[in-house]
């Protein structure tokens, strides 16, 4: 039985990755980030790959909705609406 080494997507644009591309070579998003709730850097998708917590908060403006990461400005990224203090701090998982 061979064993595939673990691939990733772009949460930015949807390509394909390695586990090893630090940035998206068809988008150039940053592939990694440094975790709200276990403080371990890791690969930007649905959950932290160490401790399993969400990485991603919607924004509760009910006209956008949008799905950002957790932690970064604590603005909504379409809207500019204030995100909860909690999601902002990464103390929701």
């Amino acid at each position: 039985m061979l064993l595939q080494k673990p691939s990733c997507i772009c949460h930015a644009c949807g390509e394909k990755l390695k586990l090893s591309d630090r940035v998206c070579g068809v988008c150039g998003a940053q592939t990694y980030t440094v975790c709200p709730f276990c403080g371990r850097e890791t690969f930007i998708q649905g959950n932290c790959r160490y401790c399993r917590n969400s990485l991603f908060v919607t924004c509760s403006n009910a006209s956008c909705g949008e799905l950002q990461l957790i932690g970064h400005s604590g603005l909504c990224k379409s809207c500019g609406a204030a995100l909860a203090q909690e999601a902002v701090q990464g103390k929701i998982p």
